[in-house]
């Protein structure tokens, strides 16, 4: 059986126990989502029962190598070899029968996505309105160019009620969004356009052209960006933060919705990063980040990007303020 407590503490891994034959951590999957979980969700069986989170019931499962891989953000191998457990990487089979397979067109259909007509651009206030504009001003935010200049919506009906729409566009077309509640408590922070054709009709949308971690925030207007530095960062509301607060200061943004960099959004990097002469990678201000964040700079280094740490006792960049940033 995996000794979970000997990996965590090896692993520099912060953890506690909620019993006798659980142990607790930071839910991974949670941060891959764009959702990092403020506290320890994840439970872990000591007796080889499983993971699961309670915030949110699809993070469960009962293979130690899946959590090893995600808690390290190492390859299924690594991480077969660190948890003892299967080396053949689920879904295997799928992915070889898909290079001997005709390419299908973006998001199963062949068609551009369209932004559904619940969402609703910032403009004059009404009552409607204001819970979203009231949410953005207590973050510091004006409303009036967050829809003309970073695709932003509000969303007051259907499936994504209740959030603030932030639409990814790649090569000029709509691929995906993602929407973050207005409200403190009693929903998921971040919900994402799924790739699942069931799950998008059942939300009545058109399923993402792939996952939203294969994409940058921002990537089309960036390449176009004046601007002489560019902060990677994890979710989109860090990203917003830095760029209306360096936007007269000549610094731009954009975000991973995750804490790493997938391969997809790597090749866009290297699309982007060359038009900058300073290029920053700032993620949350955990210690435990930094390991993760010097991955991702050894990734780019042929692009000369560097990491940047966050001021003592701020926990993310949607905190900082404009003397805070200009200080990095």
């Amino acid at each position: 059986m995996f000794d979970w407590e000997e990996f965590l503490s090896r692993h520099r891994i912060d953890y506690g126990a909620s019993s006798k034959e659980n142990l607790i951590v930071n839910c991974p999957f949670c941060r891959a989502a764009g959702d990092p979980d403020p506290s320890y969700h994840m439970a872990i069986s000591t007796l080889g029962k499983g993971w699961h989170c309670w915030r949110n019931g699809e993070h469960r499962g009962k293979s130690p190598t899946r959590l090893v891989q995600a808690l390290l953000g190492c390859s299924w191998q690594e991480a077969a070899a660190i948890s003892g457990g299967d080396t053949i990487e689920p879904g295997w089979d799928q992915r070889v029968r898909e290079l001997f397979e005709p390419p299908k067109a973006a998001n199963g259909h062949g068609k551009a996505l369209t932004l559904p007509r619940e969402f609703r651009a910032f403009e004059k206030p009404n009552a409607v309105s204001q819970p979203y504009i009231n949410y953005l001003a207590d973050r510091g935010f004006a409303w009036r160019y967050l829809t003309k200049l970073y695709g932003m919506y509000w969303c007051s009906q259907g499936p994504w009620r209740g959030r603030i729409i932030f639409t990814v566009h790649h090569k000029k077309k709509l691929v995906s969004w993602t929407g973050r509640t207005i409200w403190p408590v009693g929903h998921v922070r971040y919900l994402s356009l799924t790739r699942d054709p069931e799950r998008a009709a059942q939300m009545g949308c058109m399923p993402a052209a792939a996952p939203i971690h294969d994409y940058l925030l921002w990537y089309d207007r960036l390449k176009k960006s004046e601007a002489e530095t560019i902060y990677i960062c994890e979710g989109p509301f860090d990203a917003l933060r830095i760029a209306v607060l360096g936007r007269k200061h000549g610094i731009d943004a954009t975000c991973l919705f995750t804490n790493h960099a997938s391969d997809s959004q790597v090749d866009q990097l290297y699309d982007i990063l060359p038009r900058f002469n300073h290029r920053y990678i700032l993620l949350d201000g955990e210690k435990r980040m930094l390991p993760i964040s010097l991955r991702m700079q050894s990734d780019l280094s042929p692009l000369g990007v560097a990491s940047k740490l966050l001021p003592p006792r701020i926990n993310d960049p949607a905190e900082l303020t404009e003397e805070l940033l200009l200080g990095l």
